[in-house]
């Protein structure tokens, strides 16, 4: 009987990882009634880094995941371009300077699907599974 070798099976193992976060697919949301409609890459990073504030005709409510969820990960990954720490050092100044107001946190894509769906000029992401009728999309990642 052959086994694999302890350096084999780690690149196997890496290889898995990285395919399972290179399938994760996400989408930006705003509730189905909004008058969003669909938004480029660099919209949406505007938007999220308060760099721009309406959503449609409506002022912006952010909405993240909280640091560490698997699409907040794959969002600031692929769309901000900022690992989680430099993205709280980024919105801590802001924060403290008056610029803008923390963005909402939610701990589920659910909890972002209700919040996005019950705030006028919310926009938040989520894994594209969790999308229903309540909202829709305005950008996929």
């Amino acid at each position: 009987m052959k086994t694999e070798s302890p350096s084999l099976t780690l690149a196997l193992s890496m290889a898995l990882l990285l395919s399972a976060n290179a399938a994760h697919a996400g989408a930006v949301i705003v509730a189905a009634n909004a008058d969003a409609s669909t938004l480029d890459h660099a919209q949406v990073q505007q938007i999220f880094m308060a760099k721009a504030n309406k959503v449609g005709s409506a002022n912006a409510v952010l909405v993240y995941q909280k640091p560490g969820a698997p699409t907040r990960v794959a969002f600031d990954d692929k769309v901000l371009g900022k690992p989680g720490p430099q993205l709280t050092g980024y919105w801590s100044k802001l924060i403290f300077t008056g610029r803008a107001k923390a963005p909402l946190e939610e701990a589920t894509d659910a909890g972002v699907v209700a919040k996005v769906a019950s705030t006028p000029g919310a926009i938040g992401y989520v894994d594209d599974a969790a999308v229903d009728a309540s909202v829709k999309v305005v950008f996929n990642f």
